[in-house]
């Protein structure tokens, strides 16, 4: 954040905005490793495809009713942060058919890809109870004003007020970002790689 700028405000993002919520995620995450690997190469259906997958993993927020945060520059959501809380409730019917629908449209193999990385991610897992940063994105026009931060800090905040929740964990494919979560608190639990040429850091904030 620059000096003297005003705090950025997090809010709850609303439902009737989950389409902005795709857009600001789909613009920050087009180049990123882990979700190219998952989708495959880029074509000219790479960034449909994308906001397909993206679009199920914030429905799937939604079903379960946990956090999607968000950051306004007027009327327009340029920030937002998706979150798992501990104690997940089961999934239901509905987000079980919008997941085989995502996955039709996005092939076995995209599929296959996508649990093949969940299970690595998985060799890392924080087992304390903890809420899980899922995804965070700025658009490229509003970075540099600590709207990433800010949201971070949410989030642990949503940990810290959650009775059983003892921190918030995340993932990054992409080591610079390491340095960042590192100066907001976050210490490094592992690496490993969880495609071709993709390295994860799993990374966790004691609250």
């Amino acid at each position: 954040m620059r000096p003297g700028a005003t705090p950025p405000r997090v809010e709850p993002v609303p439902v009737d905005a989950d389409a902005q919520t795709v857009a600001v995620l789909a613009e920050a995450f087009a180049d990123y490793p882990a979700l190219r690997y998952v989708i495959g190469p880029a074509g000219a259906a790479f960034q449909e495809r994308l906001a397909a997958l993206l679009g199920f993993f914030v429905a799937a927020r939604r079903a379960r009713g946990e956090p999607v945060l968000g950051v306004r520059s007027g009327e327009a959501w340029v920030a937002v942060a998706l979150a798992t809380l501990p104690d997940a409730v089961a999934s239901p019917a509905t987000l079980d058919d919008a997941r085989e629908r995502t996955w039709a449209l996005l092939g076995a193999n995209a599929r296959a890809r996508y649990e093949d990385l969940g299970e690595r991610w998985g060799r890392l897992l924080v087992r304390e109870p903890h809420v899980h940063l899922n995804l965070i994105g700025v658009r490229k026009a509003d970075r540099g004003r600590g709207l990433g931060a800010a949201l971070v800090r949410a989030v642990v905040q949503r940990s810290i007020a959650h009775p059983t929740s003892r921190g918030v964990s995340l993932s990054t494919e992409t080591e610079a970002n390491v340095g960042f979560y590192r100066a907001l608190g976050f210490e490094l639990r592992g690496t490993l790689e969880v495609g071709p040429g993709v390295r994860s850091w799993v990374m966790f904030r004691p609250t």
